[in-house]
């Protein structure tokens, strides 16, 4: 409809990984007839001015979120004539994950935009869901189980068997490797004092979300004004960190090799 009612509109779809993000192509291709000619995926590896030739040339677009939040800030996203936005993966709209600053940045720009943001994990606790909400400008929930009417005849009676499978190998050193680059990030914040003196390797990023959080309500008076910048940029290396190594055990290396890249 979107493409319809806009025929200068420009449609993004967004995906963590290059994976979900062909999974979302072929589902538009294949479903909802989107026409071929009008779309494209953009990719950290395509060059600043092609990618920025295409969004002139193009009107739907698939990317991982951190090439739209680098496009946005350059100024090659043509933010004025966006539409609509489809987040998948929603529950990763946390601390300054690209979703977050992407969305904020839209935000900025006087235009009318619908953002549709898609999860099938969203959290089990309620401050974090609002998280998410908050973080993404989401006014109108929709919430469905297996028992809904619309969902149920797609499920099937199934056993469920949790198996967990260790990190490979190479996967277990990269993973090593990016605590040696967390270590001193996560020391230096022990110092100041605003976050727990406990094993760094085991941090989350939701825990230095809520001690960023406290950090910027209330500072502890023993940080002079001078440092809170400097636990600013502690805080955000470590989100993006831990984001990477969290992607690195559930996705692999791959799509952890391409948001370090796209970040860098």
């Amino acid at each position: 409809n979107y493409f319809r009612w806009f025929p200068e509109g420009k449609i993004v779809f967004a995906a963590p990984s290059r994976p979900l993000v062909m999974q979302q192509i072929e589902a538009c291709h294949n479903i909802v007839g989107i026409p071929q000619e009008w779309t494209i995926d953009l990719t950290g590896q395509t060059c600043p001015s092609k990618r920025a030739y295409l969004w002139k040339s193009k009107r739907v677009f698939f990317v991982t979120p951190q090439v739209l939040e680098k496009d946005i800030q350059s100024g090659t996203c043509l933010t004025n004539y966006m539409v609509c936005l489809v987040i998948d993966e929603a529950h990763r709209a946390l601390g300054n994950y690209s979703y977050c600053v992407v969305v904020r940045e839209l935000m900025a720009v006087p235009i009318q935009l619908r953002i549709l943001a898609l999860t099938a994990t969203p959290g089990s606790k309620t401050q974090a869901i609002q998280g998410i909400i908050d973080n993404l400008q989401i006014s109108t929930l929709e919430y469905r189980n297996e028992s809904d009417h619309d969902v149920c005849p797609y499920v099937h009676d199934r056993k469920v068997e949790l198996i967990e499978v260790p990190l490979g190998q190479d996967a277990d050193e990269v993973s090593k490797r990016l605590l040696d680059v967390i270590r001193p990030y996560a020391t230096r914040l022990k110092k100041f004092g605003v976050i727990l003196s406990r094993d760094y390797q085991t941090l989350s990023p939701h825990e230095l979300l809520m001690a960023r959080d406290k950090f910027r309500e209330a500072p502890l008076p023993g940080i002079p004004h001078i440092s809170h910048g400097d636990v600013e940029a502690c805080f955000s290396a470590l989100i993006t960190l831990y984001h990477i190594r969290k992607l690195l055990s559930s996705h692999g290396i791959r799509p952890a090799y391409e948001m370090l890249e796209e970040k860098l």
